[in-house]
């Protein structure tokens, strides 16, 4: 089980890190004294990130400006850390964008960037580096989808299928992982405060706009997940800035719409972690975590894998 105080003096690679999630999935694992490689389009912004964080930790950090839709970055890219002796222990496959509006509306030539590094970006990057992870019995994948890989959606009818593709292979790769020493582990964010809607062309709704979440506590839901929980739990978010409880003493308590939580423990690796946000008042939670444990269900259903 990867804890935070495993990746101190390990490498992180971080796609999207520019800004929004990706951004703060460098910070928050900056803190943690994890070095990182830093990969987006925006060079300016990248190298601006790296040096404000390795100069708070004293962590390395390197740059690596490259366009990810493009078919030949990700083989680019492991084959240049390779030679720079360079060995990620955890990949989080971050980057990607959504398109808003009718399927027959959006041009083509958009709608296959969108699915070259939604869906091909992701696989590719995770065959590269897991091999590698797998042979040193050390390693921890993210993958971030999306709230929508749940049901379709219509007017992000492509970005909703490519996001519920990422779970479903990431859920299966993580079975077959078993017993290797990595995990993969899958965030499906709800409505997030970054840059998403203004790539995407949609106007907030009044809804989204209610359920906003921000980066920060999104993120540390996420990079915990592998702090090991049985089953179903929920973990709170109060409307403090500094996002979820970390008291050990924080009272359990529910929502209706579930089993009482912890806000202290999230889930187990390579679960699947749904983030809802909620903003109505204080004694509602605005984040909530919901760990789906398949091996547990397949036993109730009687399901064996063969």
């Amino acid at each position: 089980m990867t804890q935070l105080s495993d990746l101190k003096g390990k490498w992180a690679l971080v796609t999207g890190a520019s800004s929004g999630l990706g951004e703060e999935f460098a910070r928050q694992m900056s803190a943690a004294g994890t070095n990182l490689v830093l990969v987006a389009r925006r060079e300016d912004r990248l190298n601006a990130v790296a040096d404000e964080l390795s100069k708070a930790h004293g962590i390395q950090t390197k740059v690596i400006a490259a366009d990810l839709s493009l078919p030949d970055v990700p083989q680019a890219i492991y084959d240049q850390l390779r030679a720079d002796g360079i060995g990620v222990d955890v990949l989080i496959n971050n980057a990607g964008f959504g398109l808003y509006g009718k399927f027959t509306d959006i041009a083509w030539e958009r709608e296959q960037q969108m699915l070259d590094i939604d869906i091909a970006t992701v696989v590719r990057m995770t065959r590269l580096f897991v091999p590698d992870m797998v042979a040193r019995k050390f390693g921890y994948v993210l993958q971030v989808a999306s709230i929508g890989a749940f049901l379709p959606s219509p007017l992000y009818a492509s970005y909703s299928a490519a996001k519920a593709f990422v779970l479903s292979f990431s859920e299966a790769i993580n079975f077959e992982l078993r017993g290797s020493g990595v995990s993969v582990t899958t965030t499906c964010p709800g409505v997030t405060r970054t840059e998403f809607h203004d790539v995407s062309g949609q106007q907030y709704t009044l809804f989204q706009r209610f359920t906003l979440m921000e980066p920060e506590p999104c993120v540390r839901a996420s990079i915990n997940a592998d702090a090991a929980a049985e089953g179903e739990h929920r973990a709170g978010c109060s409307e403090r800035a500094d996002g979820l409880d970390p008291s050990p003493d924080a009272a359990p308590h529910d929502d209706g719409a579930g089993p009482p939580y912890d806000a202290v423990k999230l889930t187990a690796s390579g679960k699947r972690i749904e983030l809802l946000g909620f903003a109505a008042e204080a004694s509602i939670p605005m984040l909530s975590v919901r760990m789906s444990d398949n091996e547990r269900r397949r036993k109730e259903l009687g399901v064996e894998w063969r």
